[in-house]
């Protein structure tokens, strides 16, 4: 028992057959039509001819889309069937003409290219063209495979002499001994169904799409064909009249300016009479192609002016961009009044003159083409700053430190103040030369007021003022506290070590305090009548410890008598000891 993937010779007929008549035949048609009319040439050709646009041969659709025939680029004849190829060469090239005319009934021995070109024709319609079964038998197959074998032999020999390098009777000869699958059979029958709709499945977005039926049943002129558009479980009847399938009949479908909602699966149904049906294939519609891509809007401010730049790209292998729009809290901006310039496709940005209280919003900018659209905001107002917490809110006399603020605003604030205040509710601005500071910004976003060496000048409120074209806005407020103290120096020592003397005092920092930067010790001495305090430095008798605390007097004699004192000085200020006398 055969398997239910097994073909019959009956099966195995009809495909190698099918082959020929769409595949395998058209090859020396294609190689005639190119040494007739060069593909560069073929536009002009049909322009040329009234029966090929608008008469009895008049080219559908998709057929002239086949042709480039609105395109500057050159048609693949490769992609023409057997009818095109025949349409053409019939109509364009009369040294083609057979024996009889086109489309008369030939004898044996009309044997010209013509002839032949007109029986490839008669051959497709009567074996393939209006069949009701899959299968044909030996004794027909043998006669008509014989048949096609002839023409193709004597076509080989016709292109050979144009100086073509042709293959057709080997392709022939292959096909007649290889073996076929079962779904090589399936898809040649597919092809040749009552109705077969056929068409390119992926279409860019925002081009035209166009699916062509083939009627082989009976003459298509009896009968009632319908598109149907299928959607999951939603099968809907397309109306031809709509504006999306302008150009559409019986025989194609044309679906204008594809877009996403277009992606659906398509069939052509028959209607006869009794209410039979008969659907085609479905095809699936698939578009291709990117939304545009849209960069972030950069706001800029001039003198009376406010400037809005954009900009855009196609991704590669999409659809143009059509529109672009603007809206401003949702409502489409009327680019004809005079206070705006710009915000077009060919522009780089869009100017507002005179802006005021009204012109501050969020605004859009939407780019579309077939594929979809992006959209990006901005909103446009007054700026802002705010201050960061210090990571200490005090600060040690003498140090260094920085306070910093984050500023932002479209437009950018084309002013930005520091500001300082006593009490927190009365701000100045600050004088950078007399109050010991300078701002730094490498990031315009970011600011920093550096304070040098601060004092309690410096604890005081800070906040930052930022203002653009709409207004003023000030941050908040933090506070500065200065921390430190001067040294302190305990009781003093005097201690006795033969004929030498050690004086000493200790010096010690409170917290938050910062460090001694000098110890020193003085002896009170007159000179020219007034007491003063001369700085003793190490000599053969006197020395001075590492840390400054301590003075020894060695050899003690009357000239060493006189008061002595310590002196510690950090930033915040110095301290003088008790007095030691001798």
């Amino acid at each position: 028992m055969m398997a239910a993937t097994d073909l019959s010779q009956k099966q195995l007929n009809f495909a190698r057959f099918s082959i020929v008549c769409l595949d395998i035949i058209k090859l020396p048609l294609i190689d005639i039509l190119d040494q007739s009319i060069k593909p560069k040439d073929l536009s002009k050709n049909i322009h040329a001819c009234r029966d090929l646009l608008n008469g009895e041969f008049k080219l559908k659709y998709h057929e002239k889309r086949l042709c480039c025939l609105y395109s500057s680029k050159d048609p693949i004849y490769n992609k023409f069937d057997i009818s095109l190829l025949y349409k053409l060469m019939r109509n364009l090239c009369p040294q083609l003409q057979p024996t009889n005319n086109w489309g008369q009934k030939l004898s044996e021995s009309d044997v010209n290219v013509g002839d032949d070109i007109e029986r490839i024709r008669d051959l497709r319609n009567k074996n393939l063209g209006h069949r009701k079964s899959a299968k044909i038998k030996n004794s027909k197959f043998t006669r008509i495979w014989d048949h096609a074998k002839r023409i193709i032999q004597r076509l080989e020999s016709y292109t050979k002499s144009l100086g073509c390098n042709p293959d057709y009777v080997k392709q022939f000869e292959d096909l007649e001994r290889n073996t076929l699958t079962f779904d090589e059979y399936i898809t040649q029958k597919n092809r040749l169904r009552v109705i077969y709709i056929s068409g390119d499945t992926k279409v860019l977005y925002g081009e035209t799409a166009c699916f062509e039926a083939n009627i082989t049943f009976e003459q298509d002129e009896d009968l009632l064909v319908t598109w149907v558009r299928k959607d999951g479980s939603i099968s809907e009847e397309l109306n031809l009249n709509d504006e999306k399938y302008n150009g559409s009949d019986k025989s194609q479908l044309i679906i204008n300016d594809m877009r996403k909602k277009d992606e659906a699966k398509y069939e052509a149904v028959i209607s006869r009479e009794g209410n039979v049906k008969i659907a085609s294939n479905e095809i699936v519609l698939r578009g291709f192609g990117e939304p545009p891509c849209l960069g972030d809007l950069n706001v800029t401010a001039k003198a009376e002016e406010v400037f809005i730049y954009y900009s855009f790209e196609v991704p590669k292998h999409s659809p143009d961009i059509k529109e672009i729009r603007w809206t401003k809290d949702t409502i489409n901006l009327d680019l004809s009044n005079a206070r705006y310039c710009g915000g077009g496709l060919n522009d780089k940005c869009i100017t507002i003159s005179s802006p005021g209280e009204e012109d501050k919003g969020e605004y859009t900018c939407t780019v579309s083409n077939a594929a979809g659209s992006v959209s990006k905001q901005v909103k446009i107002d007054k700026p802002s700053a705010e201050m960061h917490e210090p990571s200490s809110k005090t600060v040690i006399w003498g140090s260094d430190t920085s306070l910093n603020c984050c500023v932002s605003g479209c437009p950018y604030p084309d002013e930005v103040e520091w500001q300082k205040s006593i009490d927190g509710t009365t701000f100045i601005p600050l004088d950078h030369w007399t109050d010991n500071n300078f701002v730094r910004s490498e990031d315009p976003s970011s600011q920093s007021l550096l304070l040098e060496n601060v004092t309690l000048d410096h604890q005081q409120y800070y906040q930052v003022s930022v203002s653009n074209v709409f207004g003023t806005r000030t941050s908040n407020s933090v506070f500065l506290q200065v921390t430190g103290n001067k040294p302190y120096i305990s009781e003093g020592m005097c201690t006795l070590q033969g004929r030498s003397v050690k004086l000493k005092f200790d010096v010690i920092l409170y917290d938050e305090s910062p460090s001694v930067n000098d110890v020193y010790w003085t002896k009170n001495v007159v000179i020219e009548g007034k007491d003063v305090d001369k700085r003793i430095s190490t000599n053969t008798k006197c020395e001075v410890d590492t840390n400054g605390r301590s003075l020894t007097i060695t050899e003690v004699d009357k000239y060493d008598a006189g008061t002595y004192r310590l002196t510690a000085v950090n930033p915040v200020g110095k301290s003088i000891s008790e007095a030691i006398v001798l």
